[in-house]
């Protein structure tokens, strides 16, 4: 019987959350912990993610990470949104 190698991805969820949370996730990569994360575009912690962290781990996966419950729309939509843009 021949068995097939398998790949086993452990992601980060909420890359671009804060500061904090992108130097965790860095931490676990360079660990060899972490093979995955998913960047968060719309909190306080993406810039930081994007321009300073990802340029110092480049080779980690990056997926989206959909957010439509927390911070400020990227798109204003006022079916999910109040006034200022925030979601509801």
């Amino acid at each position: 019987m021949v068995y097939a190698m398998k790949k086993i991805i452990i992601n980060a969820d909420d890359f671009g959350y804060s500061k904090d949370s992108n130097e965790a996730i860095k931490l676990g990569y360079e660990a060899g912990i972490i093979t995955a994360t998913s960047l968060i575009a719309n909190l306080e912690g993406f810039e930081n993610a994007v321009f300073e962290v990802l340029p110092q781990i480049p080779q980690i996966d990056v997926g989206f990470h959909f957010n439509i419950i927390e911070g400020k729309s990227l798109t204003n939509q006022p079916m999910l949104c109040d006034k200022n843009g925030f979601f509801n």
